[in-house]
């Protein structure tokens, strides 16, 4: 059984691409965590140790670290780690026919159409023409479709039955804006409810309750700042049908209320 680390709410503005481009450098080793959104990590320099859900493997320059929707994972560089990152949105795919339960290889190694590509990608970053982002959606499409050819494995969440943390997290993720209750993660996962909730806690650290207002209210920061939907619909949408108790939650998580986070984030 996995140890359930933190979600990472990665920030996005109203008028940002859905694909965000960046070069870092570092000695440290990141936290384990997750994210919806999906992330291709191509190393420049340097070499360490990647772990995505249970699988470690090191990693050199000219590897591809594929960070599948939702996959927990970490890196540990072995001295200086250079490497870029291109972050892919979950909406950026729309507009396609795209499975987000869809597993692509965590590692791929010596594929000169990925080190092309990201070369690309990394060269229309630096770039200010008007048709640049035009270039980096056409890029990334051509990149992942590329991966899903030739790098995919077929996973269904069913055939994880026995890895319950991945059951309740996906559940939430998928049916965040419908009415869950503790009773139905506990039927999910073939338990009792109070041993589901001392099971929760442990894996969680936090009560199903906790966890599912943290990660709706993190859904509300995204609509209240990608959309003009109002903040009782915005409530409505991440599963609120109460606004008030919508607006203590979020003044409580967020330390200020929906319309004062919208004014900061546009």
């Amino acid at each position: 059984m996995k140890n359930i680390p933190f979600h990472e709410n990665i920030p996005f503005k109203q008028k940002e691409l859905s694909v965000k481009i960046e070069v870092y450098s570092t000695e440290n080793s990141f936290k384990p965590h997750w994210h919806e959104h999906i992330e291709l990590l191509y190393i420049l320099e340097g070499e360490g140790t990647a772990i995505c859900d249970e699988s470690s493997f090191s990693i050199k320059e000219g590897d591809l670290i594929v960070v599948n929707s939702t996959q927990i994972h970490t890196i540990s560089p072995k001295g200086r780690l250079k490497f870029c990152c291109v972050l892919i949105y979950s909406w950026f795919f729309s507009d396609v026919e795209f499975d987000i339960t869809t597993s692509i290889s965590s590692l791929v190694r010596d594929d000169g159409f990925v080190k092309e590509t990201i070369e690309k990608l990394m060269l229309q970053k630096k770039t200010k023409t008007p048709y640049r982002d035009m270039l980096i959606k056409s890029y990334t499409y051509e990149l992942v479709a590329h991966l899903l050819k030739n790098y995919t494995e077929q996973q269904n969440i069913n055939a994880k039955s026995n890895k319950t943390a991945d059951i309740v997290r996906y559940y939430i993720n998928k049916h965040y804006s419908e009415k869950i209750t503790t009773e139905k993660l506990a039927s999910l996962c073939a338990m009792n409810e109070s041993y589901f909730c001392r099971f929760f806690k442990k894996n969680f650290n936090k009560t199903p309750i906790e966890y599912l207002n943290e990660f709706r209210i993190e859904k509300a920061c995204e609509l209240l700042s990608l959309t003009t939907q109002s903040v009782t619909e915005v409530a409505f949408s991440v599963g609120y049908e109460d606004i008030h108790y919508f607006s203590r939650m979020f003044k409580k998580i967020k330390n200020c209320s929906p319309s004062e986070y919208r004014e900061k984030s546009v």
